[in-house]
């Protein structure tokens, strides 16, 4: 080969490699969506069912001009379009600004928000796609105006609270069992300070070998993550996920699996910098079942635990009258609610002190405060709430049992409410 032909050659080969950078430049800037928008993300969040698609963010290379956008500038496909402004970060507020965000909040009402599918016991996570339409012009602070013809699929994905827990794995030596799970470490973690440790456990309807499927089922996990309860209580989270039952539908409770769950919380304890005298269980259902056969079997671990949704054998239930409990099950759950009337009854009769009253599920935020605060500081170590029937169920839900019991965790474990209940569990001490 002549020197012309080789220099001709290896010109054609630069040409080439500097086009193919420049292509992969354009996808990972997204470029793809034109000369004027950046990205687009997809934003999700948690709610007592579950985590949905909240907000879709357009990011512009340029300031948008706020008062250009109206509520009618974008739609997203199947989706209730709440508010449309401008925001100089890519975040909700609660006005617009000139930015380079454009922020569509939507409605979390929508029957199709949720990230994930649940078809009887099979649970799976959606695609998380959406695809938003420019309905007008939007202005930039240049004076420019600008409006994309094409539907805009967005990008990105951002799971708040939920990208903020990792995803690991505990495999027991002594039970040979192996537990995946999910775990928080408070913003600014230290080794040189100690950290209170809340252990979540979900229901049976989401058994899965997706180690996340707990934080996006519903909120009991990551509720104890939101800014506004870790600025009271910077808190250690950890969420196991069991794709198998912990326990039998009649009470009787797995040795092997509550053993495996006890050691995998003391691994956590000792190699984070947890304090073991607030140490906290929490749980829904068959995650309540596992978490009070381990308070029974070993009552050294926790300091005090929610038991919402559940219940378990009253003679072995009677065994922990002297530990401090919230109980939380509905008048409507045909199990949870005769179940725990007898095992408080017991531990009642074997030296427990209880008090029990009888609440709205729906009752205003500011009654359910006035009453917990009441509860918690009466002289009893059980504390006992039935919510009366026809107040769990949202309207347009049937009445049944089963929605009286799944609702009872989906109402409690909401940001949104009982947030006192949940405050109560952290005064508490070994």
């Amino acid at each position: 080969m002549d020197r012309r032909r080789f220099y001709m050659k290896m010109k054609g080969l630069f040409v080439t490699l500097i086009l193919l950078c420049l292509q992969l430049s354009f996808a990972s800037t997204g470029s793809n969506y034109g000369n004027n928008i950046k990205n687009i993300t997809v934003v999700t969040e948690p709610t007592g069912e579950g985590q949905k698609m909240s907000a879709v963010i357009i990011e512009y290379r340029k300031n948008i001009r706020n008062s250009s956008l109206t509520n009618t500038s974008f739609e997203v496909t199947g989706r209730t379009v709440e508010k449309i402004y401008a925001n100089n970060k890519a975040d909700k507020s609660a006005r617009g600004r000139n930015g380079r965000f454009v922020i569509i909040e939507l409605s979390k009402k929508d029957e199709n928000a949720l990230v994930y599918n649940q078809v009887k016991n099979d649970i799976s996570k959606k695609e998380i796609k959406l695809e938003t339409v420019q309905k007008r012009n939007i202005v930039f602070t240049d004076g420019r105006n600008t409006l994309s013809k094409t539907p805009l699929v967005n990008n990105k994905v951002i799971n708040s609270i939920v990208d903020k827990f990792v995803q690991k794995e505990f495999t027991d030596e002594k039970t040979g069992e192996t537990i995946k799970y999910n775990l928080y470490l408070p913003e600014g973690y230290s080794k040189n300070k100690k950290y209170p440790l809340l252990v979540f456990v979900h229901d049976a309807g989401v058994l899965s070998e997706e180690t996340d499927m707990t934080l996006l089922q519903g909120s009991g996990a990551t509720v104890w993550a939101m800014p506004e309860f870790q600025k009271k209580y910077k808190t250690i989270v950890l969420a196991p996920q069991y794709s198998q039952a912990t326990t039998g539908s009649g009470n009787e409770g797995n040795d092997s699996k509550v053993e495996a769950f006890k050691n995998l919380v003391e691994n956590i304890q000792n190699e984070y910098s947890v304090d073991k005298k607030r140490t906290y269980s929490a749980g829904q259902s068959m995650g309540t079942m596992l978490t009070i056969n381990a308070n029974i079997k070993y009552p050294y671990l926790f300091a005090a635990s929610l038991f919402i949704a559940g219940q378990w054998d009253a003679q072995q239930m009677k065994a922990i009258y002297g530990k401090n409990m919230w109980i939380v099950v509905s008048e409507g759950d045909i199990k949870a609610f005769p179940g725990m009337n007898e095992s408080t009854k017991l531990m009642s009769e074997n030296g427990g002190i209880v008090i029990h009253e009888t609440w709205k599920g729906n009752d205003t935020s500011e009654n359910i405060k006035e009453k917990t605060e009441k509860m918690a500081a009466a002289d009893a170590n059980i504390k006992y709430v039935s919510l009366e029937k026809g107040t769990v169920v949202p309207q347009g839900k049937e009445d049944n049992p089963p929605n009286n019991h799944m609702y009872t965790w989906k109402l409690f474990y909401d940001p949104e409410n009982f947030k006192e209940i949940r405050e109560w569990l952290f005064k508490e001490n070994k």
